[in-house]
Formats: structure tokens, C-alpha cells, sequence
């Protein structure tokens, strides 16, 4: 597996995680989105994991969903 795919793969999988752990506290995009203080369009891009994320965006949403950066980032 080329590494642009190998990277393509873990983003969907980290923006799995995200959307799991957003759902499993009952909050949608829009209060992600909100309460993270990032663009709508941002959480929806990581979650469908498209593009590459800056780290101080998971940073935002991991503490808007409460929970260690490595949590979203390793699984």
C-alpha cells in the first residue's frame, strides 16, 4: 500500500472515531462545531476523513468531546 493511501485510510478511521464518540454523547455536527469554536464544514471534513487536519483543530475537538487527543488520535 502506497503511503497517500496508507494516510488516506487512517484519516477515514480517526473521523470514524470522532463521529462515534461525538454520537455517543448525543451531540450533532452543529454542536461539535460549536462548541469545538471550528468551521462547520471542518468537522464534517474530519469526520468523513477528508483532507489532511491540523493539529490544533483535533486538539478543539477533543476537548469539546472531553476526552485525551489520544482517544481520537490512536483509538
Amino acid at each position: 500500500m502506497d503511503i497517500d493511501k496508507e494516510i488516506q485510510n487512517y484519516l477515514i478511521e480517526m473521523g470514524k472515531r470522532i463521529a462515534k464518540i461525538r454520537q455517543s454523547k448525543g451531540l450533532t455536527q452543529d454542536d461539535l462545531w460549536y462548541e469545538a469554536g471550528v468551521a462547520r464544514r471542518t468537522v464534517n471534513k474530519v469526520e468523513l476523513g477528508q483532507g489532511d487536519v491540523k493539529m490544533g483543530t483535533l486538539i478543539k475537538i477533543a476537548k469539546a468531546l472531553d476526552v485525551p487527543l489520544e482517544k481520537i488520535v490512536k483509538g
